[in-house]
């Protein structure tokens, strides 16, 4: 069974990244935390995240080969890099260390996503390495 939800999981990024409709894989009172924006309750509040996120995120592409996984019951962690481009036209790749780098933790109800945990930091482009004084 886990390597059910697993492939739901996967699948959700995938759609994540191919612009495809995810509202189709979470139930409705689907719960999406993203770091910096707070915890979108229900397909609304995930709606209100999108639009939020749109202006600053054009594209993204999660790197299957990189993942690593944990799956538990109905719950997946997947860990992996991300690549993509921001409205902007700014971009970020895999640097091998720290850029890019996401874990995500998924619960799901049946077929359907119900809970979605990202972490990652949210300066893709890495913008605010300044503010930190071990980066200088």
């Amino acid at each position: 069974m886990a390597d059910h939800y697993l492939e739901l999981a996967k699948g959700f990024l995938r759609a994540f990244d191919e612009g495809s409709d995810v509202f189709a894989l979470v139930t409705n009172d689907v719960e999406v935390m993203f770091p910096k924006w707070g915890i979108a309750k229900g397909k609304e509040g995930l709606a209100q995240l999108y639009r939020d996120l749109a202006p600053y995120l054009a594209g993204i592409c999660h790197h299957p080969e990189s993942f690593n996984i944990l799956a538990d019951g109905n719950r997946v962690c997947i860990a992996g890099v991300s690549s993509g481009r921001l409205a902007d036209g700014r971009t970020w790749q895999p640097d091998g260390a720290c850029m890019g780098q996401f874990c995500t933790w998924f619960t799901f109800e049946g077929a359907l996503a119900s809970r979605i945990w990202i972490y990652i930091d949210p300066d893709y482009a890495d913008g605010t390495r300044d503010y930190y004084p071990w980066s200088r």
